[in-house]
């Protein structure tokens, strides 16, 4: 090989360390940085992610129907009834325990009447006995079954039919029906009335025998001072009472959106 030959293979060597460096520095060379402007030639903009808006405001209030869920409950009462053809209480205390079940109002009542009138002397079917009057109840106990027809966050009202009978069995019975309207406070103190109309049945009455003309030529059905029972006649009457009580339970509050 002559020198022509030596200096043709050393170009060709030199000319192909030079591609291999160049080569090299390009598999070395970091990328390009991506540009996540939004707008950007070649960089489209990230999709916005819904999870990260933030949740809206909350806040606390009572259920629409509150003021029948503060349930069970004790009411103390304070009124006065008449009920006809038996007697008439100017006052008389309470006390009433009781529950909502649902929309359906239950309770047990005891009732003290004091002031307690009645009238005797009474011509019975019989026109020579006069009526006597019984002994004064001094406790008249029942029930009540109802039907909550309003309940708001702060006040119920319901329909309900009593059935109650005194410790004086001559009175017999008593039906009514009542409308409780109960105010709820916000610590849950309840105060309200409570109208009702009553119908009276059953029971029976004392007379005695007092011949209306001692002297008639009649002989008298009776003996004089005779006493005898008759059939109490049916009666209405009404009645009206303030309550104030306190429930055992109350609702919880609900989690509802903040106003904005």
């Amino acid at each position: 090989m002559g020198v022509g030959g030596l200096r043709g293979c050393a170009v060709s060597l030199a000319a192909s360390c030079l591609v291999a460096a160049a080569s090299a520095g390009a598999e070395q060379a970091p990328p390009a940085p991506v540009s996540t402007t939004p707008g950007h030639f070649g960089s489209p903009a990230a999709p916005a992610n819904p999870s990260s808006e933030p949740a809206p405001p909350m806040s606390w209030a009572l259920p629409p129907d509150a003021a029948r869920r503060y349930s069970p409950f004790f009411n103390g009462m304070l009124g006065g009834m008449s009920v006809g053809e038996r007697f008439d209480s100017g006052a008389y205390f309470g006390a009433e325990l009781g529950a909502f079940f649902d929309a359906w109002r239950a309770s047990l009542r005891a009732l003290f009447p004091f002031g307690v009138e009645q009238e005797a002397g009474l011509t019975m079917s019989n026109p020579e006995f006069r009526s006597l009057a019984s002994t004064k109840p001094a406790l008249i106990w029942g029930a009540t079954l109802g039907m909550a027809l309003y309940s708001g966050t702060g006040f119920v009202a319901s329909l309900g039919v009593n059935f109650m009978r005194s410790d004086v069995a001559d009175f017999g019975n008593i039906l009514g029906v009542s409308l409780p309207l109960e105010w709820i406070t916000r610590r849950g103190v309840r105060v309200g009335m409570e109208p009702g109309f009553l119908a009276a049945f059953g029971g029976e009455v004392l007379a005695a025998c007092q011949p209306v003309d001692p002297f008639s030529p009649t002989q008298p059905d009776c003996d004089e001072g005779e006493i005898r029972a008759f059939d109490r006649e049916s009666g209405t009457g009404l009645w009206l009472h303030f309550l104030i009580g306190i429930p055992f339970d109350s609702p919880e509050p609900e989690p509802v959106p903040a106003p904005r």
